[in-house]
């Protein structure tokens, strides 16, 4: 009994490190981006993002996470217009958008790039019933509710 148990332990210790591990490539692999962009270095962005041992998950949660910082604002640049990712296929577990996540951080500089890049200001997030959102909100819905006038005004114009 005690060698199956400590085998099942060690299993789930492994799988632990294994995540631990996992968190900080991508948390590394994010710190790099974000310093290759600010530099302007295209060739090394264009490596990282597409390199195979960075999961569609950990990209998508990077450029999602990218939106909550204006220092990431070149990230998001690169992503959209050299590896044409687009700005409402980037979703977070909330199904956020990088619009809606850089309305919700006050990032107006970030919402104008989404904008630029055909994000679409309709599309709603996940439904929250419980918070009196049956149907999710839009980034312009969110923007109303935060009260950024500047952010509102750049959701509105055509």
């Amino acid at each position: 009994m005690y060698a199956i148990d400590a085998a099942q332990e060690v299993a789930q210790i492994k799988g632990y490190i294994k995540s631990e591990r996992d968190k900080l490539t991508k948390f590394e692999t994010e710190k790099q981006l974000i310093a290759y962009a600010k530099q302007g270095d295209n060739k090394i962005i264009f490596q990282q993002l597409a390199d195979p041992h960075l999961s569609n998950e950990d990209l998508q949660d990077i450029l999602a996470n990218g939106a909550d910082q204006e220092e990431n604002y070149w990230l998001l640049y690169y992503a959209f217009h050299y590896q044409h990712k687009s700005p409402n296929t980037i979703v977070d577990e909330e199904e956020n958008t990088v619009l809606h996540r850089a309305v919700l951080a006050n990032q107006a500089r970030i919402v104008q790039l989404c904008l630029q890049y055909k994000a679409n200001k309709f599309i709603k997030n996940r439904p929250d019933p419980n918070n009196g959102y049956p149907e999710g909100r839009t980034s312009l819905d969110l923007a109303k509710e935060i009260g950024n006038q500047t952010i509102i005004n750049l959701l509105e114009k055509k």
